[in-house]
């Protein structure tokens, strides 16, 4: 009876371990089509437009300031085409929030994940 046991024990710990799966990484990268290529060409040539149209804005708006001076319209041909209009921004202080009322700050702060296509 001893030796029952003793096979018993010996066949219940050299039973075969499960086999362990290899973790493999998620793929990261996908190698791109022509079709694909076309579109990132036209991604960063849209990115750069973009960029240069931002700068142009920003060059015609400071020369059309000084043509204003201290006027608030613009005509052509006696037709007001262009004002100066006043606006108003409303920011929230952050760090003071934080500095000054931490509860709150945390119990209100929100944060929201994202993702962008950056070119390389």
């Amino acid at each position: 009876m001893a030796n029952a046991k003793t096979a018993e024990k010996a066949t219940s710990n050299t039973a075969p371990k499960k086999a362990r799966t290899k973790k493999v990484a998620p793929a990261v990268s996908v190698e791109l089509s022509p079709e694909g290529l076309a579109l990132l060409t036209a991604f960063k040539d849209a990115k750069k437009a973009e960029a240069q149209a931002k700068e142009a804005k920003e060059q015609a708006e400071l020369a059309l300031r000084e043509i204003l001076g201290e006027l608030t319209e613009a005509t052509v041909n006696g037709i007001t085409v262009l004002k100066v209009v006043g606006g108003k921004n409303t920011h929230f202080d952050r760090k003071m929030m934080e500095e000054i009322y931490p509860e709150a700050f945390m119990a209100t702060i929100r944060q929201t994940l994202y993702t962008y296509l950056k070119t390389l």
